[in-house]
């Protein structure tokens, strides 16, 4: 995972990311320094984190691998597609 997470290209705007999807619909998606949480039952439908590292993506990949969804979804993240919330935001996963 981390040898390929190094090869991505942040420029390529056709292929700068790279994602990990889990078996219940969860996908973690990682791209110039942006992560997207995504799956069933969120509203709205992702999860977004700025400014994470290579490294960091690595370790959120691991965590969603090793972990219940609903675990994983515990985690505090801020809502995407444009809305503005307040840092910290839980996330309800139904």
């Amino acid at each position: 995972m981390r040898r390929f997470l190094e090869q991505v290209d942040v420029t390529d705007e056709e292929h700068g990311a790279a994602w990990l999807c889990t078996d219940g619909g969860h996908t973690l998606e990682w791209s110039d320094a942006v992560l997207v949480f995504s799956g069933p039952g969120f509203d709205p439908p992702s999860r977004h984190i700025r400014k994470v590292t290579r490294e960091r993506a690595l370790d959120l990949w691991g965590a969603l691998r090793g972990a219940p969804a609903a675990s994983f979804c515990a985690t505090r993240w801020p809502r995407a597609c444009g809305a503005t919330t307040e840092q910290g935001q839980r996330v309800r996963c139904r």
